[in-house]
């Protein structure tokens, strides 16, 4: 281990720790905001997707948690306070995190979607931080992951159902942890797609930083309503048109003769977090 710079020292900075479900923009936040004067987002680490968790040894990788589809569903994916109780942990972090950033930047970012379930331990590590999360709409994050379900029956649409739940499952825990939170902002997704101008100057106005807005203006928001076209599509079985004709009317008939029980199941639970099975854009 490297001697420690007392210049560089994690107490010097600000963290901002960005997460969401994949598929629901996280990268998206963190491009831009390593394009942001005085801020610091990991690039070039050889890791997927430049995410901190697979630059650290602290806390297990979601994909010993059953990966893209599964993680949430780990009890082992949700950390508390508990989980940073030795005084050991910042530092390694530091130690793991450290050689990416430029640490001459006052803000200094690390983007892995499951930080959605790992609020509490994060702020208890570093104090000194900020977490922006991303929400897309369940469905739509659903039909985006699918196809690295791990069966190839739930790649076309079996057990649909189980993608929405732990969408659910997730939200539900930062929900009820966010409240331990100091300094949170909420971005939805759709709110991107929508108007780009509006979400950087919200952004910017809820994170107290100046958000460099290239990135979501070069953002292509035909790709990212493409999901949306092909839920409200469905009864023309194009759910998944990358399959060819043949599968892609088998799942999107999987997938429709769910549709009313997922409603009735989970329509309330979605609610809370102003979103609707009736409406996915």
């Amino acid at each position: 281990m490297r001697s420690r710079d007392v210049t560089h020292d994690w107490r010097n900075h600000e963290f901002i720790f960005v997460g969401g479900m994949h598929r629901s923009g996280t990268t998206l936040l963190a491009d831009a905001l390593g394009e942001t004067q005085n801020v610091s987002a990991f690039a070039n680490t050889g890791a997927h997707m430049n995410e901190g968790q697979f630059l650290q040894d602290v806390y297990l990788p979601g994909y010993h948690m059953g990966g893209v589809t599964r993680w949430a569903r780990d009890d082992r994916s949700h950390l508390t306070e508990k989980d940073a109780s030795t005084s050991d942990i910042p530092e390694r972090l530091w130690e793991s995190w450290s050689p990416f950033w430029n640490l001459e930047s006052k803000y200094l970012v690390e983007k892995t979607p499951q930080n959605l379930t790992k609020t509490r331990f994060l702020q208890k590590a570093f104090p000194n931080s900020k977490y922006l999360i991303i929400t897309r709409h369940p469905v739509t994050q659903a039909l985006a992951v699918m196809k690295w379900s791990p069966r190839r029956a739930e790649k076309l649409g079996w057990r649909f159902d189980r993608l929405i739940e732990h969408w659910l499952i997730a939200h539900e825990t930062f929900q009820r942890d966010s409240t331990h939170l100091r300094d949170v902002t909420l971005v939805k997704y759709e709110n991107i797609s929508a108007d780009p101008n509006e979400a950087v100057a919200n952004l910017s106005n809820g994170m107290g930083i100046n958000l460099a807005p290239k990135k979501f203006l070069e953002y292509n928001v035909r790709r990212a309503s493409e999901y949306a076209i092909r839920w409200n599509d469905r009864k023309l079985y194009g759910l998944f048109p990358e399959y060819g004709p043949v599968l892609s009317f088998l799942g999107s008939l999987v997938v429709s003769t769910q549709f009313s029980s997922i409603r009735r199941r989970y329509e309330s639970r979605l609610n809370s977090f102003g979103y609707s099975f009736d409406d996915v854009h």
